[in-house]
């Protein structure tokens, strides 16, 4: 299985690399996968299991939808747990839904086992 090269999230488009261990010493035993921002780069351990690369691929693009979606407003920290559940759908029900649509690639990767 191979790991789609670029995913595009709303108007920004993330290069997906995949990284050895030794080469990269933001990967470690506790970091399958990162996030940067100011390069639009997400970056995946290249020893995990294919299933394993999936799982950390959908974490790694859940940062992302975050960065791209989630903007500034946000509930207060004594809000209730209800408010703060229906914030953290409506950041992702778009997001992921955009996502799935710009890049039929990622989903097939996503639907292989």
């Amino acid at each position: 299985m191979k790991l789609p090269s670029t995913i595009k999230i709303g108007t920004q488009k993330f290069v997906i690399e995949e990284r050895l261990p030794g080469d990269d010493g933001m990967l470690s035993d506790s970091c399958f996968g990162y996030t940067l921002e100011a390069r639009s780069l997400i970056v995946i351990d290249q020893t995990l299991s294919d299933g394993k690369k999936q799982v950390v691929l959908i974490h790694e693009l859940m940062h992302a939808m975050n960065i791209v979606f989630a903007g500034v407003s946000k509930p207060s920290k004594k809000d209730d747990y209800e408010i703060w559940e229906h914030h953290s759908i409506g950041v992702w029900e778009h997001a992921f839904l955009l996502m799935l649509r710009d890049n039929p690639e990622l989903v097939k990767y996503l639907m292989e086992e």
